[in-house]
């Protein structure tokens, strides 16, 4: 595996009729991915399509997306099942999201599910990822709860991270790793924000059906253009391309033992 797309969610609709295929093209460039689950459903999917590629590095995780608290009840002992599972990596995707009225009104309830991830990944020693998204008005308070969360809990990613500089900084310092998208090739803000960040503190993620690189636009996202973040990282950083992917393909071994 030369380079590996930490987060991805062929297990949704959007890659029904061709998971398989997009598979296929990033095995053939030697690149791996962590499929992410976001409820039962979701979850169980991703871990079947993991066990497909038993001899590949396809990997999978177990969790319940903060949009989706009031689908389902958090289910521990179910999850808990699911992460002694050899290809189920790590635990979430969790997290909190204000971006929208509908989400906001959950609020305390993603608290609650958040809190019961942390739990989780601290019985399991599996790392957790976390998701944060919010309004201008919003976003702030997404990321003290999750610091609330965690207290001094440092096992986790900060996925698909569109924050400011300061911001990252927190995270930094609590001793978490940081992900980031095509975003990077988006929002030059972001882009900024990236260059701070220390290399062998980042992994790199598609975030895939969403947020397609700019140079790949209008085309739906896949694990395969995860080497288009990679340049975009090089570009940003002033580093090699060949030196970026070493290191966070580095990064993401040792953060969810691959």
């Amino acid at each position: 595996m030369k380079l590996i797309d930490t987060h991805c969610h062929l297990n949704f609709g959007a890659f029904n009729d061709n998971y398989k295929e997009v598979i296929e093209r990033a095995l053939q460039k030697e690149i791996g991915m962590i499929i992410v689950g976001a409820a039962k459903e979701t979850t169980e999917k991703a871990l079947a399509i993991a066990n497909e590629y038993a001899n590949d590095p396809v990997y999978a995780t177990a969790g319940l997306h903060p949009t989706h608290v009031k689908d389902e009840v958090f289910d521990t002992a179910w999850y808990e099942d699911m992460l002694a599972e050899k290809k189920i990596v790590a635990v979430g995707e969790t997290g909190i999201d204000l971006y929208r009225p509908k989400e906001q009104e959950t609020f305390e309830l993603q608290k609650e599910v958040l809190q019961q991830h942390v739990e989780l990944s601290k019985k399991t020693s599996k790392p957790i990822i976390l998701h944060s998204r919010g309004t201008d008005a919003t976003l702030q308070q997404a990321y003290d709860t999750i610091f609330e969360a965690l207290g001094d809990y440092s096992n986790g990613v900060l996925h698909c991270f569109t924050g400011e500089t300061a911001d990252i900084k927190k995270f930094l310092n609590h001793g978490l790793m940081v992900s980031f998208t095509g975003v990077i090739t988006l929002a030059e803000e972001i882009a900024e924000t990236c260059a701070s960040v220390p290399i062998e503190k980042m992994m790199i993620e598609t975030d895939a059906p969403y947020i397609t690189p700019q140079r790949y636009k209008p085309q739906q996202n896949e694990p395969m253009f995860v080497e288009e973040i990679a340049r975009k990282v090089a570009e940003v950083k002033g580093m090699e391309y060949d030196d970026v992917v070493a290191q966070t393909t580095k990064n993401a071994v040792e953060f969810f033992s691959l």
